[in-house]
């Protein structure tokens, strides 16, 4: 209950983003957002130097008017009574949650850290995270599996993530096939998301049979029409690999296998992505299951300049890209691009990036622990997993939230992209606590993609939500 003397103003967080009639208001530090008439701004406006109730009654008899004062303060856009906002980083574990491994929900296994393959900006050859190993042996798997689980089963979750990654994990199919029986014969009480990134250029039937089976989702990489994913997408040869990629990623479809397609933009595509959107939709119709693509940031490694596109055509080119893609049903709103607006709308947590700030455990096919696979930080051995966790340096990661990335605060979307990708970075300031490269695209893509949010907008009340 608001009181008549209590004084409201508006926090010092409050964004606001319009477009037509319709305004979004949301805290950039705890994420929390209301969709309203622009009428509401003259109300906003009025709060800024700070009124008490009574006066605001006075001013804007409106019925609802307390109402909408309460989602207000509820959701932190207006304080009360002098409030602080220390806007102190609120993703903090205890030291013993920390140590415990609990914050631990995904598990990747870079089973292959080698490629039939050679990108021009791929970092597994230009040192990637470290392995001396090339290939994971069966017993490294294993115990990888074993120790994950039972931190799943200890801290109770239901539902967790499994991903197989490289290098191409393929390379290695044994190794993947082997530990897909024996998580399910181990782990049959807990739901298993698994997610297997692939460059699409490796297929048999029994293979496919398998994954399709496990319910394994492939991520395949395609970066567009032949011409442009030639370009860059080579096997060690130098011969271009789209012709064979496309045709295996077709036998994955007509074999049952759940299928997306992930294509990194740069200079070399982002021009020429309506044909792969069409081809997409083509393989939707054909095969009629959804195949949803993702477009991915080229940074962490762009030490070749292959990213050069200005901001603003960037942009337009990707706004351009969804409305062709959602045109046609594919869907496009996945990927590193859309990360903080997905927070917005409530499919991932606000004030962190990714699971690499601690959620997951990365083993490499020597044992070694990493927050993820581009991220040169070894944490230590999967034989020591308790060492891991008691790691300054895991510490470090877990730590890397919003509040606390010091090039971050006061940012427009703080609390939706905290400091970005944790490995872009890192190879930016050589350290985890700095922030990504590709802010000036990030704030711009946000603002951008809430505005066509509310030009679809049609429920207005004050309690809508935006998840």
């Amino acid at each position: 209950m608001v009181a008549p003397a209590d004084i409201l103003r508006t926090s010092r967080n409050l964004r606001i983003i319009t477009e037509g009639d319709k305004a979004l208001l949301y805290d950039s530090f705890y994420g929390q957002g209301l969709v309203c008439h622009r009428d509401m701004l003259e109300l906003i406006e009025a709060l800024k130097p700070g009124l008490s109730m009574r006066r605001l009654i006075e001013l804007y008899p409106q019925a609802d008017l307390e109402a909408g004062v309460r989602v207000l303060l509820e959701k932190d856009l207006v304080v009360a009574n002098g409030d602080t906002e220390p806007n102190a980083p609120y993703r903090v574990y205890p030291r013993d949650v920390i140590d415990s491994g609990a914050v631990i929900n995904k598990l990747r296994l870079n089973v292959a850290m080698t490629c039939n393959m050679q990108c021009a900006y791929c970092y597994v050859d230009t040192g990637g995270n470290g392995s001396r190993a090339k290939m994971m042996s069966w017993p490294t798997a294993r115990k990888a599996v074993d120790v994950f689980f039972n931190l799943q089963r200890k801290h109770g979750y239901e539902h967790s993530v499994v991903r197989f990654f490289g290098g191409e994990p393929l390379l290695n199919w044994p190794l993947v096939s082997r530990c897909l029986d024996h998580i399910k014969k181990k782990n049959s009480a807990i739901v298993i998301e698994y997610i297997l990134n692939t460059n699409g250029t490796l297929f048999s039937v029994p293979m496919a049979e398998k994954l399709a089976a496990h319910g394994v989702g492939l991520a395949i990489s395609v970066d567009g029409a032949a011409k442009d994913h030639d370009r860059f997408r080579k096997f060690k040869s130098g011969r271009g690999t789209f012709d064979v990629v496309t045709a295996n990623l077709e036998e994955f479809l007509a074999a049952g296998c759940r299928v997306g397609v992930e294509a990194t933009v740069g200079d070399h595509n982002i021009f020429g992505l309506d044909k792969l959107i069409l081809m997409i939709a083509g393989l939707q119709d054909k095969y009629r299951i959804a195949v949803p693509m993702s477009f991915q940031h080229l940074s962490v490694v762009d030490k070749k300049k292959l990213d050069t596109t200005s901001v603003g055509d960037k942009v337009d080119r990707l706004l351009e890209l969804f409305d062709l893609a959602d045109q046609h049903g594919v869907r496009a709103d996945t990927g590193l691009v859309h990360f903080p607006f997905n927070s917005l709308k409530g499919q991932r947590d606000c004030g962190g990036y990714c699971r690499a700030i601690g959620g997951e455990l990365c083993v490499q096919p020597d044992g070694g622990v990493y927050p993820c696979g581009a991220l040169p930080l070894e944490l230590g051995s999967i034989d020591n997993i308790e060492a891991v966790f008691k790691s300054n340096r895991y510490r470090q990661l877990v730590g890397r939230v919003a509040g606390s990335i010091s090039a971050c605060i006061g940012c427009e979307i703080e609390a939706f992209c905290a400091g970005g990708c944790a490995a872009d970075g890192f190879a930016a300031g050589k350290t985890v606590k700095a922030a990504a490269n590709n802010c000036a695209v990030e704030k711009k893509l946000f603002r951008e993609l809430v505005k066509r949010f509310l030009s679809t907008a049609v429920d207005l009340s004050p309690e809508d939500k935006l998840g």
